[in-house]
């Protein structure tokens, strides 16, 4: 058979027609202000056959500037395998949420006794963003009335973030503090209170016999009680108690 046959062979190649989509999600990103992201968070692009497009390029990410309060807009751009390219948008919102911290001066709680003066050591605030801020203080001390007074101090940025902090000031009761010296009981029978000491008490006892000597914050009780008929504390005791 001189029968002869030729082959013709010929590449056929497949033309995607319709550009890739792209998803974004959320297309509002709000961003604390100086914190760190990923651009392409949420952010993904398949054919028109779905399968998916790994290279997605963004546009203008450098304008973002996350140090700076302020609404941003970023291009995302994908290409398929026929040329096609799509484009997105993303906004960026680049905010400042975070309040001043206040830092009180002095001590917290504070305790003043009655009848003394007492003068408020205020407080300071920083911002993250805007630095130093301005304190306001609301409340009063009354220290001719015992009780537990609060000083409310209040610090704003200029983004209108707010803070507050408070101190406790204790209006209290003087210390009987009983200066060195010797002293001689004056209790009377089964009587809690005197000159020298309070915590102290005797029951039917010679004191014309005792003394108490006062140094710093110690007393110490000196002679031989008679007659007593409770317990007799004997060595230092802080004067604290009294």
């Amino acid at each position: 058979n001189n029968n002869k046959f030729a082959i013709d062979s010929r590449n056929v190649i497949v033309q995607d027609p319709n550009p890739p989509n792209i998803t974004i999600n959320p297309l509002v990103v709000y961003l604390e202000l100086g914190s760190d992201f990923d651009a392409l968070d949420g952010v993904s692009a398949k054919d028109s056959q779905n399968n998916n497009i790994e290279k997605i390029d963004v546009i203008d990410f450098e304008l973002i500037n996350i140090n700076k309060v302020g609404e941003y807009t970023v291009k995302y751009s994908a290409l398929n395998q026929s040329g096609k390219r799509a484009t997105k948008e993303r906004t960026y919102v680049v905010r400042d949420t975070t309040p001043p911290v206040i830092t009180i001066i002095g001590t917290n709680p504070a305790t003043v006794e009655l009848g003394s003066n007492y003068t408020d050591a205020g407080a300071s605030s920083t911002d993250a963003y805007h630095g130093s801020t301005s304190v306001t203080s609301s409340g009063s001390v009354n220290t001719s009335t015992l009780g537990k007074y609060e000083i409310t101090y209040t610090a704003t940025d200029k983004s209108g973030n707010a803070a507050t902090a408070v101190r406790i000031v204790n209006v209290v009761a003087p210390s009987k503090k009983i200066p060195d010296g010797t002293y001689k009981l004056t209790l009377n029978t089964q009587d809690k209170s005197g000159d020298a000491m309070s915590y102290i008490y005797f029951d039917n006892m010679d004191k014309d016999n005792i003394n108490v000597v006062v140094s710093g914050d110690n007393l110490t009780i000196n002679g031989t009680p008679t007659g007593n008929e409770g317990p007799l504390p004997t060595g230092e005791d802080n004067i604290d108690k009294i």
